[in-house]
């Protein structure tokens, strides 16, 4: 892979900045431009869009890695990970698939 970023990196950032510009445009239009209010509905709503889909794809991700959509076939959900050594400032590894007994 090398340092190439994903594709699923990429939108991210590309939807992140959206965002953000969104919402700068949003406060704007709020704060300094009151015949343009009408408008600040539509960008509520493209905000939260495009909050649920940078969500969705992040989400999404950690479902597919994890596993958790097939955890009951293969044994790996979050509650079958087991801590070995060290103590909670992070010395030990958490190994999938092992069961606590």
């Amino acid at each position: 892979m090398g340092d190439a970023m994903s594709i699923r990196a990429g939108f991210h950032v590309v939807l992140a900045i959206a965002f953000v510009v969104l919402l700068i445009l949003k406060f704007t239009i709020v704060r300094a431009y009151r015949n343009f209010l009408k408008h600040a509905s539509v960008l509520g709503m493209m905000i939260f869009t495009l909050a649920v889909i940078v969500f969705a794809i992040s989400a999404g991700f950690i479902v597919v890695i994890i596993g958790i959509s097939a955890s009951s076939s293969r044994g790996l959900g979050a509650s079958n990970f087991q801590f070995r050594g060290g103590t909670m400032s992070g010395e030990g590894q958490c190994y999938p698939g092992e069961f606590e007994s």
